[in-house]
């Protein structure tokens, strides 16, 4: 077979000659190494594949590698040429195009910021993503790793991807910009280090053509490192609509983060992430579920969340505390202004939750200048809001703002207490 590069459907002429080297490596496991001169074939094999259809631009940075690389390059690599080959007409006509989609049906914006070790794994699966009319927009965040040399080769790869190196602004910022920049009708946000099922596109897609909804997000699973091995669904997965009534009563954290869902790009029209902030998903929540009647939600894991040290949230909470209240708080005046009443309740029982978790459930996680702090800010937001309260949501704030140390004792007295009335009551009746 010298000279010849088998894929699924059809042999690819190779000059290098290097068929029988290039299929071994494949079939390494995914912590072997290859030699120089195999990774150097390989190479030769994506020249060759590259002259023969005329549709991935220059790879004159991934020609010749004259040090070992390991096996998940050989595969960032080889996913397209697969791709390429295994797909219908209709996937077969958006990946051989030029250029750029024109009119993409989803713009994928991925802001990256020093991932070098997580990229690849990534935007492969954006790539084999089964619903190929998309773009990715690569926002390089001012990396001080491999990340940008790496977002710069997977853009000579596929057309599909568009890359922008700007300076460092944060999160909002790179998302922004990207939303600034997309052509999408649909618009959904990956995070660099994290993965996606490559049917996640075509699904919530569909979900939202059939359901008519704005907004379709999905579950996720919680992994230590990247989710390579996703199982097919081989069927419509079951979906479930989520009112504004449910979403206000208790707005979760699957519902507020920014990457499990596709959104209807006229949902960001007059909105932007808040520049500078953390917690910049808890800001913009509220608003972008108000715009919509109900949520379509996929009950399937099509989303692959990587909890890594280094990563934004798994940083110290005292670091964040600040702009997580005043999101809440916003939340607070944004369903005041709106006249909704039982929002403004329901979220009020959000920033107490917030509290809590600060002064009594994680009491060692706060120096106690910081818990000083948090205890004024309660009595502050306890003053401001009480006459909006219910009487039980007033005892409680004023519990917690008083003795934050014996408050959950109290709660839990008071919470029994009114089972018990509540029981006796019914009993009478």
């Amino acid at each position: 077979c010298c000279g010849i590069l088998q894929f699924t459907h059809r042999p690819l002429p190779c000059a290098a000659g290097i068929s029988r080297t290039f299929c071994k490596t494949r079939n390494a496991s995914s912590d072997s190494r290859i030699s120089p001169q195999a990774s150097a074939a390989v190479a030769g094999c994506m020249r060759c594949w590259r002259d023969a259809n005329g549709s991935v631009r220059s790879v004159s940075g991934l020609a010749v590698l004259d040090k070992p690389i390991c096996f998940a390059s050989v595969q960032m690599l080889t996913f397209l040429t697969e791709f390429q080959y295994t797909t219908n007409d209709r996937n077969e006509n958006a990946m051989r195009k030029d250029g750029p989609v024109q009119q993409p049906l989803i713009s994928v914006i991925v802001p990256v910021y020093n991932v070098s070790a997580y990229l690849d794994t990534c935007l492969s699966g954006l790539v084999r993503q089964t619903l190929t009319d998309i773009e990715i927009i690569l926002i390089d965040d001012g990396s001080q790793d491999q990340s940008p040399v790496l977002c710069d080769r997977w853009a000579q790869l596929d057309p599909r991807i568009r890359v922008v190196h700007k300076s460092n602004g944060g999160l909002s910022s790179a998302r922004n910009m990207g939303i600034d920049m997309a052509k999408g009708e649909y618009l959904s946000f990956v995070d660099s280090d994290d993965t996606v099922h490559p049917q996640m596109m075509e699904i919530l897609f569909d979900t939202a053509q059939r359901t008519g909804s704005l907004l379709v997000g999905c579950d996720y699973k919680v992994t230590s490192s990247p989710m390579v091995h996703w199982p097919t669904v081989e069927s419509p997965p079951s979906c479930s609509m989520i009112t504004r009534d449910s979403i206000f009563h208790s707005i979760t954290v699957d519902l507020v983060v920014a990457w499990n869902k596709l959104y209807h790009h006229s949902l960001f029209s007059s909105l932007r992430y808040p520049v500078g902030r953390y917690h910049e998903d808890e800001f913009l929540a509220h608003r972008i579920f108000w715009q919509i009647p109900e949520v379509a939600w996929v009950r399937t894991p099509l989303y692959g969340y990587l909890q890594r040290p280094g990563s934004i949230m798994s940083q110290n909470l005292s670091a964040h505390y600040e702009d997580a209240l005043l999101a809440y708080r916003d939340r607070i005046q944004f369903c005041r202004q709106q006249g909704r009443m039982d929002y403004l309740r329901d979220s009020l029982d959000t920033l107490l939750s917030h509290y809590e978790n600060l002064l009594a459930g994680e009491r060692g996680s706060l120096p106690d200048e910081e818990r000083q702090s948090v205890v004024r800010h309660v009595s502050q937001d306890f003053e401001a809001w009480k006459k909006y309260m219910r009487p039980s949501q007033k005892l409680y704030w004023h519990w917690l703002s008083q003795n934050p140390t014996n408050y959950q004792k109290r709660k839990r007295i008071y919470s029994n207490c009114t089972a018990a009335l509540k029981r006796f009551v019914g009993k009478r009746a």
